[in-house]
């Protein structure tokens, strides 16, 4: 509560901002109380840990209702699901009144609200809550029928579209929205994860391995927050490196927690094993102490260390040695700031106020990172940049899926070739096959004909690549680049260079359908991507390739294209208008109809819809 007092009077006074004040935390736990205390100041604040994403209450609902598909008659989850802000019942009275006979005769709440479907007397619930509970039910039959064929990925994208969730929190624009958007990216990006390493990825199988995270501690982190949100920063000590702040609040000074105390390894390696050398004394002691100089040297103008005796256990919690080392005295001589009783209570009457403000324009002078389509999606739309790149929100279409495969096998194919590995077709389809994931199709018929043509366009490319016994050791596959434009980073990776007597080739490969040599050669004239790709070589090797290429794999044909002086200033211009309004943070739409017929986010774009 002091900590919040010191700082409402820094701002207060005019001589600093709340984004020119940091908390730095030891471990996540100690970031709680300081948050409650400023909800009753009503000082927005930022938190940036290293956990906390199973928390987060709309990461809460996500699990729920994938438990819930699993089990209805889970009553926790069923009750967390039906109560949260996508079924919204609107009579909390009811709600309890079902879940107290759920309770009384031993019973799942799922079987009660069951019955009371069934039961001809309904008197005793509003319309509405009859309505809600009647769509719960039949959502969970729903979504337990699309989950028998559907990886646990696609079925929870269903359900956040399906719902309206997912739109309702893009439509209300809000930092609060964002932030519950980029974190259930982060959802999507455990359940990507589990996805890549299991046998069968279905809803059940994922809760199974999501529960066994849990009990063992796994618990991501939340969504990064921006530091140039007008909001008090608070982030444990390893987050901060490498920041500064005006002022910096370092809390829970007390010995056992900074100085943390040494577990100690749990195996020990014998001496001759160990090639580093090891400082003599007590190795985690200097650790921790070269921590606590980091945390120290986070402020500018001001450091304010603060420690309590009472955190609720029988003794007295003594002050850190290091607070004794950093201001070089044998003793502190404290003077405890006690929290009143009404101090107390209202802690709990507070409401979260994390940052509603808008984050600043970033500087001119910044370094900003842009790669192909981050430039590509914002000259194409500044929203869907947003969606994409910022929020993040995960995006399902087939197209999308059939070309990674593909992507995969050629990948695969020119990388053991370098290497002088000897590839069959069957090699090439396993990798496509790998590679392949059933979402975004329109039905089961229309994935196996997607799939099985993937297969012949392969076996196409793989006969074509073995005729023309290319010199396979003068190629670069899938290479990174990095290079620089007005200070914006531009990073990508070629597709494919190949290097012949001095002449060089720079291809990427489409899975677009183009079946005329004039439409292909048009393509790779018009191409953003190449054009960079060859800006990137240039910077690299000091000249330009000699012939950019287009190869459509679906029809084997080859759109080229020469390199121009015009051809680069206008792709130079572009990616500075791209550079310009995301330094600005201008995310207003750009609504077309070819743009938005063919967007993956048009179902939740405010814009779309408004057109319509």
């Amino acid at each position: 509560d002091q900590v919040a007092s010191i700082i409402f009077d820094l701002v207060d006074s005019g001589q600093y901002n709340f984004k020119d004040i940091a908390i730095l935390v030891r471990k996540n736990n100690q970031a709680d109380s300081f948050t409650r205390s400023l909800n009753i100041k009503k000082i927005p604040w930022l938190f940036s840990g290293n956990r906390g994403l199973y928390g987060r209450n709309e990461v809460r609902i996500l699990i729920s209702f994938l438990n819930v598909i699993c089990d209805p008659d889970n009553t926790q989850h069923l009750y967390n699901l039906a109560t949260s802000e996508i079924y919204e019942i609107s009579s909390m009275g009811e709600v309890l009144k079902l879940t107290s006979r759920a309770h009384k005769e031993d019973r799942s709440l799922y079987s009660v609200f069951k019955d009371m479907l069934s039961d001809e007397d309904q008197s005793g619930f509003s319309s509405e809550t009859i309505v809600t509970v009647r769509k719960i039910v039949d959502d969970i039959a729903y979504y337990q029928e699309l989950s028998r064929d559907n990886i646990t990925g696609f079925v929870l994208y269903q359900f956040i579209t399906k719902s309206g969730y997912l739109k309702k929190l893009t439509s209300l624009e809000s930092v609060e929205n964002s932030r519950k958007i980029q974190n259930i990216a982060r959802f999507f990006e455990v359940i990507w994860a589990f996805a890549q390493i299991a046998k069968h990825d279905r809803v059940v199988f994922f809760i199974e391995h999501l529960n066994q995270l849990i009990e063992a501690g796994d618990d991501p982190p939340v969504a990064e927050a921006d530091m140039d949100e007008d909001a008090v920063n608070i982030l444990t000590v390893h987050k901060a490196k490498g920041l500064e702040w005006p002022v910096v609040f370092m809390i829970g000074l007390n010995h056992g927690v900074f100085p943390s105390i040494n577990r100690g390894n749990p195996l020990e390696l014998p001496e001759e094993l160990i090639q580093e050398y090891i400082p003599e004394g007590d190795v985690h002691l200097q650790e921790e102490r070269r921590l606590f100089y980091v945390a120290m040297t986070r402020a500018k103008k001001m450091l304010y260390f603060t420690s309590a005796e009472d955190y609720g256990g029988k003794r007295k919690k003594k002050i850190s040695q290091f607070v004794l080392e950093a201001l070089d005295i044998p003793e502190v001589d404290t003077s405890a700031i006690k929290t009143s009783a009404l101090e107390k209570i209202e802690r709990f009457g507070s409401d979260s106020i994390e940052s509603s403000g808008h984050a600043e324009p970033i500087p001119d002078d910044s370094i900003l990172n842009l790669s192909y389509y981050q430039i590509d999606d914002y000259n194409t739309c500044p929203l869907k940049y947003k969606y994409a790149h910022i929020l993040r929100l995960p995006f399902f279409h087939h197209t999308i899926v059939y070309g990674k495969a593909i992507h995969s096998a050629i990948e695969f194919y020119y990388r053991n070739k370098k290497m002088n590995v000897p590839v069959r077709v069957e090699d090439l389809f396993s990798a496509y096959e790998k590679a392949w994931r059933n979402i975004g199709f329109l039905s089961r018929e229309h994935e196996e004909r997607r799939f099985e043509a993937g297969k012949r366009t392969i076996q196409r490319f793989f006969e074509e690549q073995e005729q023309k016994a290319e010199k396979i050791s003068d190629i670069l596959v899938e290479e990174p680049f990095t290079f620089t434009l007005s200070r914006n980073r531009i990073s990508g990776r070629w597709d494919f260079i190949e290097q012949s007597d001095g002449y060089t080739v720079i291809a990427d490969f489409k899975t677009s359908e183009v079946f005329q040599q004039e439409k292909a050669d048009k393509k790779a004239k018009a191409s953003v991507q190449l054009i960079i790709y060859a800006m990137a070589y240039n910077a690299r090797y000091g000249r330009m390739p000699d012939r950019l290429e287009l190869r459509f794999v679906e029809s084997g044909l080859t759109g080229t294209a020469s390199v121009t002086d015009k051809m680069i200033e206008k792709v130079k211009e572009q990616i500075l208008h791209a550079s310009e309004g995301i330094r600005k943070r201008d995310y207003t739409a750009d609504p077309g109809y070819r743009k938005c017929e063919f967007c993956g986010y048009r179902s939740i774009c405010p814009s779309f819809n408004s057109r319509k």
